[in-house]
């Protein structure tokens, strides 16, 4: 009798063995290697956060009016009404305003025909042609372009057209020219 309940006991513990605990702990083991994982990836978001902190120290120390300036120089969007405006303060300057301004109207560099606008490459910038005419006298557009030259902001001249015509004033003639400018900007992708 003792032999026979001792085997029932045997047959129990091991059906609860397989049947309870063995479940139980495979499934404890697979708990603790998840665990393992998420404090593999805790740790690596706390590497991140300190160099987020560094890059970010870093980028704090610098001049608030230099960053402008690198903004204005080269922008990361392509910006063609700013563009327009800060040509319009340099020509307001002397007295003279933008005319027949066309944004895009050649072809690309690249001489992609489907968009004329914006030139577009492998390259990490891209670019946008512009065309506009001013007017005035010949000391007015020199220093105009001067001023243009040396602004923030970077531009190609593609191509200068000058003509001149006489226009009556009272009491004398001057003589004014009407200069047409193509150029290309930049922005990074």
């Amino acid at each position: 009798m003792k032999f026979i309940s001792s085997g029932i006991a045997l047959m129990i513990a091991l059906a609860i063995f397989f049947l309870y605990t063995k479940p139980a702990y495979d499934s404890t083991q697979q708990d603790q290697t998840l665990v393992a994982q998420y404090d593999v990836a805790l740790n690596k978001v706390a590497e991140l956060d300190k160099v987020r902190d560094s890059l970010l120290a870093k980028n704090n120390a610098f001049d608030p009016n230099n960053l402008d300036r690198l903004q204005k120089f080269i922008p990361d969007h392509v910006d063609n009404i700013a563009l327009i405006l800060d040509i319009d303060g340099i020509a307001s300057k002397y007295g003279i305003g933008l005319q027949n301004i066309d944004v895009g109207g050649s072809k690309a560099a690249s001489g992609n025909t489907t968009d004329a606008a914006i030139h577009s490459n492998t390259s990490k910038y891209n670019s946008l042609a512009m065309k506009f005419s001013v007017q005035g006298s010949y000391d007015t557009l020199l220093a105009f372009l001067n001023d243009l030259q040396s602004s923030l902001r970077l531009v190609d001249i593609e191509s200068i057209n000058l003509t001149g015509s006489t226009a009556p004033t009272i009491g004398s003639t001057v003589r004014l020219y009407s200069l047409t400018i193509a150029l290309r900007t930049y922005w990074i992708k």
